[in-house]
């Protein structure tokens, strides 16, 4: 697996992003911007994640995924967050699935989100 972190954002990421934000893509942008989240492309821009460490906590959050292996990319991450002393690793998504590609790791759901769009 190819992991190269992008200094620039591209020109396609809202576009690509949007259906797994949706609403939060402008909060994640300026994350981005002011280095509070970091970006890398996968695979030779295959696909695109979105991760920010949470010092407080230790925890490594990853914000958003677009493309494939994103199993192989949440091992990557368990190994990045153990190197870096994280205490745990918190996943956010849209993706029923993801509970079960998660299950090798022992996750569990600890919250769910409902939205009041006004």
């Amino acid at each position: 697996m190819e992991i190269e972190k992008l200094a620039e954002l591209p020109p396609d990421i809202e576009e690509r992003l949007t259906p797994q934000l949706g609403n939060e893509w402008p909060r994640i942008a300026d994350d981005l911007r002011c280095g509070r989240s970091e970006l890398f492309s996968i695979n030779g821009g295959e696909s695109l994640a979105i991760t920010r460490y949470e010092t407080d906590l230790k925890e490594l959050v990853l914000c958003a995924y677009q493309g494939k292996a994103v199993l192989d990319f949440a091992r990557v991450m368990v190994e990045v967050a153990k190197k870096n002393g994280a205490l745990s690793i918190r996943y956010h998504t849209r993706r029923k699935g993801m509970a079960r590609l998660l299950a090798e790791f022992g996750a569990v759901e600890t919250e769910t989100i409902y939205t009041v769009t006004l």
